[in-house]
């Protein structure tokens, strides 16, 4: 059972606001009850059963769970239903009449158990039969998005442009090992490669030297003149 939402009411001359009890029951029934409290003799009375569009009940198997989305002052209310039909159910509330529709159903491989709220009651987490929590958000156009499905695939890829499959354990030990193996290829490299930078560093310290030539020798120069017979000497 979940406590049902605060509605405000009117203030009677002046007074303190009035806020309405409710409580939203869920079980073996396969119906969906809503209830409001008597305050003048605080006893619980039954409002209404959800039922569908054609009169059939809630949901087909028995329901786990169901709670009320925070209103946040506003006048109508959402409700969600959780059964073991495989469904979550998104009630929305006429503010003119009272009546409630079905707005949503949303589909699952497995049964589901609980459901929870955002505080803001945008999101809506659904535990499953299969061990699983997915997040669900109601988007502009009235459709509502597995937002735990969306991350998992934004994830996967990873600038590769396609979605790969999970990896097996074995797979990731694998992966593990390698990269300590990669680790420990590093920390061997590291001493040598020091010391071959150091020595580089040393070597572009030391000054070059460049021997110059003599620009001119010493000695007795000697001119030569002469034509094709050969030099002539002074």
């Amino acid at each position: 059972m979940k406590s049902g939402a605060l509605l405000s009411q009117p203030a009677v001359g002046g007074g303190a606001v009035k806020f309405d009890r409710k409580l939203l029951t869920g079980g073996c029934d396969n119906q969906i009850r809503l209830w409001r409290l008597n305050e003048e003799n605080g006893q619980w009375y039954e409002v209404r059963a959800f039922v569908g569009a054609s009169g059939e009940s809630a949901h087909s198997d028995w329901v786990r769970d169901a709670a009320f989305a925070p209103s946040l002052g506003l006048p109508s209310n959402t409700v969600a239903s959780a059964s073991e039909d495989k469904t979550v159910v998104i009630w929305t509330e006429d503010p003119s009449s009272g009546a409630w529709r079905r707005a949503k159903t949303l589909r699952f491989d497995t049964k589901v158990y609980k459901l929870s709220w955002s505080l803001m009651g945008s999101i809506l987490a659904v535990a499953q039969g299969d061990n699983k929590v997915s997040l669900w958000k109601e988007s502009i156009d009235g459709d509502w998005k597995n937002l735990s499905q969306a991350q998992a695939q934004q994830f996967t890829q990873q600038g590769s442009g396609a979605t790969s499959a999970p990896m097996s354990p074995a797979q990731t030990q694998q992966q593990q090992a390698q990269h300590f193996q990669q680790q420990q290829q590093q920390q061997q490299a590291a001493p040598q490669q020091f010391a071959q930078d150091a020595y580089a560093q040393q070597q572009q310290q030391q000054p070059h030297y460049q021997q110059q030539q003599p620009s001119h020798q010493y000695g007795a120069p000697q001119q030569q003149y002469g034509g094709a017979s050969g030099p002539v000497a002074f």
